[in-house]
């Protein structure tokens, strides 16, 4: 008996010599099972996926902005989508966007689209670069041009991106489009200049 006194005297001894160790509050640690990546390579892992998905859309854009029918271009843009070109041009709509490509936007050939800076938030990518294109004159030799831009895509249902906002800076010297007639595709009036 006399040792198990002891024995509990010793041990209520060192607990008590290790209390200035222990911490005040001691709480359990919820962690991830070994098999589980940590939170932060799967972000980093799906920000990687989706620029190099936002790598090829605009490298297929640039591809497709030269062919000869202007849907192929226009499907990369959502319903709703606008292109402002520079300070007086605005292009509202798929519609409309397509109607560009086949008058005012066909005058920019062997286009270039760099990528130089882009962030997401969730289903949203905002997209920063370079867009380098020859422009092609009525009569003239064409020019070499460049501008600077900002895109907005929205991660579609489908697992697709679309194109919601194409901003292009600077005053673009496209030519004019042509002036919606009477009889022109309501798509044709939406190009505000």
């Amino acid at each position: 008996m006399r040792r198990l006194n002891r024995l509990r005297g010793s041990l209520i001894v060192g607990i008590i010599a290790l209390l200035p160790v222990i911490p005040r509050q001691s709480c359990a640690q919820i962690g991830r099972g070994g098999d589980q990546p940590a939170p932060n390579a799967v972000a980093n892992a799906y920000r990687s996926e989706v620029r190099n998905r936002l790598n090829s859309l605009v490298i297929q854009l640039a591809g497709v902005w030269d062919a000869s029918d202007p849907k192929q271009a226009a499907a990369f843009y959502g319903d709703k989508a606008v292109i402002v070109l520079g300070p007086e041009k605005t292009i509202v709509g798929r519609d409309a966007i397509r109607s560009a490509f086949g008058s005012t936007l066909r005058h920019m050939r062997g286009v270039v689209i760099t990528i130089d800076d882009y962030d997401m938030s969730g289903e949203l990518a905002v997209v920063h670069g370079t867009m380098m294109y020859e422009l092609l004159h009525d009569g003239l030799p064409g020019s070499q041009e460049t501008a600077t831009y900002s895109m907005v895509l929205r991660r579609q249902r489908s697992d697709d991106w679309l194109i919601t906002e194409h901003m292009l800076a600077g005053a673009l010297p496209l030519p004019e489009a042509k002036k919606a007639s009477a009889t022109a595709a309501p798509a044709e009036a939406q190009i505000k200049q």
